[in-house]
């Protein structure tokens, strides 16, 4: 990809959102001017529904800064350890609406604060729906917090990393993505599994070079069980041989 299509696609993501926070703003805002004119149902003393609101606005915009924080740790642990190119945790959709959310909750308390003014009585409606989305801000901190305990494991990252390889030459030879490979012959049953007689290690590489030529000599098919990067246990199974010679 040309630096001119990174930048564009950087931009396009920039304004996306932006338009995903003034979306939850003008959401927030709107809650705010219509919730407290609710006449109908119980009411409760204003004023300890307005100390409740602003509890809840200052604190929810006090996570706007451990959102911030997040996403600043986990792309400076990522680029030190993994490579500065990768931004996954920068560019997951979580990361964006819950500070978008975060916004939009803040922006709530605050609207409905002041739309309440002086009056002595309001609508339990301004209480509950402070609550529901309260609820679902936790929701989104909780999910945010998953994210971030995926985004520093290894083996999440290398999935990630391999899925967007996948992605991109898909992308790149459109022609063969949409091609289907002949199926396979149908293999007789096992007669031997090699099994790992070591201590525990990690596979690293496969020299396939010596597995062709024992699987020739033997007039055998190698299946592999296992791939480079995988743990194995003593005594786990590792490739199965199968005799391909034909039936007497």
């Amino acid at each position: 990809m040309s630096k001119a299509a990174t930048a564009g696609a950087y931009r396009h993501r920039r304004i996306l959102n932006a338009e995903l926070a003034v979306l939850y703003i003008l959401a927030g805002l709107g809650l705010g001017l219509t919730v407290p004119r609710i006449r109908r149902g119980p009411d409760l003393p204003a004023q300890q529904v307005i100390g409740v609101l602003t509890t809840i606005g200052l604190g929810v915009l006090g996570l706007v800064a451990v959102i911030f924080s997040l996403g600043i740790l986990v792309g400076r642990w990522a680029a030190s350890n993994y490579s500065p190119r990768l931004t996954q945790f920068r560019d997951t959709p979580i990361l964006r609406q819950t500070f978008a959310f975060a916004l939009g909750v803040t922006v709530f308390c605050i609207s409905a604060a002041f739309t309440i003014g002086p009056r002595a009585r309001v609508s339990m409606a301004v209480l509950i729906t402070a609550i529901v989305l309260l609820v679902l801000m936790a929701g989104l901190l909780r999910t945010l917090q998953v994210t971030v305990a995926t985004s520093i494991q290894l083996s999440p990252v290398l999935s990630s990393i391999a899925a967007r390889g996948r992605n991109l030459l898909d992308a790149a030879y459109p022609d063969d993505a949409g091609t289907t490979a002949s199926p396979a012959a149908p293999l007789p049953a096992p007669c031997t599994t090699v099994t790992w007689p070591n201590p525990t290690t990690v596979l690293q590489r496969i020299q396939v070079d010596r597995l062709v030529c024992a699987a020739q000599a033997a007039n055998a098919v190698i299946v592999l069980r296992a791939a480079p990067g995988i743990t194995l246990q003593c005594g786990c199974p590792w490739p199965t041989s199968t005799d391909s010679s034909p039936p007497r």
